[in-house]
């Protein structure tokens, strides 16, 4: 059985974490691999009954120094509303009749190591106007 001392340990990871990073990195090129369509994807609810309600809602979003149209999806149109875009900070409105517009800024779509990003799903529970 060998005993490893615990800095000699701590020396090792050190240095592989310093190997590891001064490598070059690499990106995927696999045209197969998933590519996301949009940024954020939004699921519009009703916040009593829980069921979607995104057929007749419409909204806007901001990031960076533009704005644009949500979209409805067009696998699940009832359901679902996205944004397209890339990594940034996003703020979105939604509007339905007979419902309170929802807001919600300070929406965060990380970037990725290779100029890509993540998509960001959120939820949408929009309150009945009184």
């Amino acid at each position: 059985m060998t005993i490893i001392r615990s800095s000699s340990l701590i020396a090792l990871l050190a240095a592989a974490t310093t190997l590891a990073c001064n490598e070059p990195m690499s990106c995927p090129t696999n045209p197969n691999l998933p590519t996301y369509p949009h940024t954020i994807t939004i699921s519009v609810l009703d916040s009593i009954t829980g069921r979607p309600i995104a057929d007749s809602a419409i909204g806007r979003f901001a990031w960076s120094e533009s704005s644009d149209s949500l979209r409805h999806d067009p696998f699940f149109p009832d359901s679902l509303l996205i944004t397209s875009g890339g990594a940034g900070t996003y703020a979105v409105a939604i509007v339905r009749p007979g419902y309170e517009q929802w807001l919600r800024s300070g929406i965060i779509v990380p970037a990725t190591a290779c100029g890509g990003y993540n998509m960001v799903a959120i939820g949408a529970r929009l309150q009945p106007a009184p």
